[in-house]
């Protein structure tokens, strides 16, 4: 069939045909191609013009499957985006990209991803979140890094038992760096990705002050990481810090603030958000959150101001 990266199954007339990655599918609305060294930078430059939305699991709606590339697609076709989604591996060392640690919910598979080979996950169909089956597949992180490039940003979510190497050497391979970053979960685990690869940018959790000099002490550099800050609790003295600092903050809407929109069908939150300003807004809504966005300013003109738009 070609190298990896080339494969994906479309369902046409109950045949199988296979294409390569990208084939008939729609291209962004606005491609990110972003001219700095890493995707934190970029976002330094976008403060104040603009807040990008964060597509949680890629954006999945009724037949796009989360994590999918072809709902990678979808979702930027509508929206600039910056897409999140969780990498794993397979028992034979497969860098692959799933949020369960089993495979019964989003595939038609079963079993825990890390005692099934990357041989039987290829020949699996991915699930959208109402069950039904997709002619979508599960793609690797290469195949990830490889259909993004030029096309948007991606954020990696470390799940317990990936490889930081591996995944440190799949960016720098790929050159990802500008369009890739990853999510951690200490400040050891964000030493280790810098070690590995001083220009990827990681996605560190801010809870309390000290957490700003923990970080500090691992020789992260500001320029190299962007700021979580949750999802519940608006912890304004630790925005204050991060902004001083020139760090891109990232505050969502997921779960609690969306359902709260979602019961009232007041979606203006999001615009408020924009307001403060949150540099990055994950949320199960990006359609949404997007068109409240473009409310307050618009994520195409900030791109292009920031020279980050255009193949």
């Amino acid at each position: 069939m070609g190298t990896a990266r080339l494969l994906r199954v479309l369902l046409c007339g109950g045949i199988f045909i296979v294409a390569g990655w990208g084939a008939g599918l729609p291209e962004p609305k606005v491609p990110i191609r972003n001219p700095h060294a890493s995707m934190a930078e970029l976002f330094t430059c976008l403060h104040g013009k603009t807040t990008l939305v964060s597509a949680h699991r890629g954006g999945p709606v009724p037949g796009y499957p989360e994590s999918a590339i072809e709902t990678f697609a979808n979702t930027l076709a509508k929206e600039p985006a910056l897409l999140e989604t969780d990498v794993r591996t397979s028992s034979d060392g497969v860098l692959m990209v799933m949020h369960d640690d089993t495979l019964d919910r989003t595939t038609t598979g079963h079993g825990k991803v890390s005692e099934t080979p990357w041989a039987k996950m290829a020949t699996l169909h991915l699930k959208d979140n109402d069950g039904a089956v997709t002619p979508f597949r599960i793609p690797t992180l290469a195949d990830i890094l490889e259909w993004m490039r030029g096309r948007g940003l991606v954020a990696l979510d470390m799940k317990e038992g990936t490889d930081n190497k591996a995944v440190a050497a799949a960016v720098r391979s790929a050159k990802a760096e500008p369009y890739a970053s990853v999510v951690v979960y200490s400040a050891e685990q964000a030493k280790a990705f810098h070690d590995a690869d001083p220009d990827i940018t990681v996605i560190y959790s801010f809870e309390k002050l000290a957490d700003f000099e923990t970080l500090r002490q691992t020789g992260v550099p500001d320029n190299r990481t962007m700021a979580w800050m949750g999802i519940d609790a608006q912890r304004r003295d630790l925005w204050k810090i991060a902004r001083q600092r020139k760090i891109p903050l990232i505050y969502g809407t997921l779960f609690f603030g969306d359902y709260a929109m979602t019961m009232t069908g007041n979606y203006a939150h999001f615009g408020e958000l924009v307001r403060e300003p949150i540099d990055i807004l994950p949320t199960d809504y990006a359609d949404i959150a997007y068109r409240e966005i473009s409310k307050v300013n618009s994520a195409e003109k900030a791109l292009r101001t920031c020279r980050a738009t255009g193949w």
